[in-house]
C-alpha cells in the first residue's frame, strides 16, 4: 500500500473470494445495467492510516491492509470536507455496533424491494457506505436503499464528482 493517500471519507468496494462473495457477483449480475459486476462488499474509509468503517457480521471498525491481495476500487468525492465526513459519521452513527442485517440480502434479488423495504434503518455494506455519502451531502447518489457493491463501484468509475484514488490488487 506504499504511495497511497487515503483521506477521511474515502469509499471502496472490494472483491471476495468467499462463496458468498460469487453469490453476490451474480445477483448484482442480474441487474446491472451493464451486465457487468465485479464487486461484493463495500465500505469507508475513516482515517489516512486507512481505518475503515464497515458493515460484516456488525457494524464495525477494520482496516483496509484487511485487503491485501483483493481488489480494490476506492474513490474520493470532490467535496468531501471534514464538516462533510462528520456529518456522514453522524448519518451512520446508529448503525455502529449493530448486527449485519443479512435478513436483507434475499430483497436483492428484487432491488425494488431493497429500495423500498428497509428495516430499523439498517443497511448492509454497500447501503452504508450510501447512507454516509448522502449524510456528507452527495444527493445525486438518490436513495441509499437499494444500493449494491456494484453500484458503489460505478458511483466511484462514473461520477464527475468523484476521483479514483486506486483501483487494482492491493499490495504491501
Amino acid at each position: 500500500m506504499k504511495g497511497l493517500i487515503l483521506k477521511p471519507g474515502d469509499f471502496f468496494s472490494s472483491d471476495s473470494v468467499s462463496e458468498f462473495g460469487s453469490l453476490t457477483v451474480k445477483v448484482e449480475k442480474l441487474w446491472a445495467k451493464d451486465g457487468e459486476a465485479k464487486y461484493s462488499h463495500s465500505g469507508i474509509i475513516v482515517n489516512a492510516d486507512g481505518g475503515t468503517v464497515e458493515s460484516k457480521s456488525t457494524v464495525r471498525e477494520g482496516n483496509i491492509s484487511d485487503y491485501i491481495g483483493h481488489n480494490l476500487i476506492i474513490g474520493r468525492w470532490r467535496k468531501m470536507s471534514p464538516d462533510a465526513f462528520n456529518a456522514g459519521l453522524s448519518a451512520i452513527k446508529y448503525n455502529m455496533g449493530t448486527l449485519y442485517p443479512f435478513w436483507r440480502l434475499p430483497m436483492f434479488m428484487i432491488p425494488f424491494l431493497a429500495k423500498i423495504a428497509t428495516t430499523w434503518n439498517l443497511g448492509v455494506c454497500s447501503e452504508l457506505v450510501a447512507k454516509f455519502l448522502l449524510g456528507a451531502g452527495m444527493t445525486e447518489i438518490g436513495k441509499w436503499q437499494g444500493q449494491n457493491p456494484d453500484d458503489i463501484a460505478e458511483i466511484i468509475e462514473h461520477y464527475r464528482s468523484v476521483d479514483i484514488i486506486f483501483q487494482g490488487k492491493i499490495t504491501e
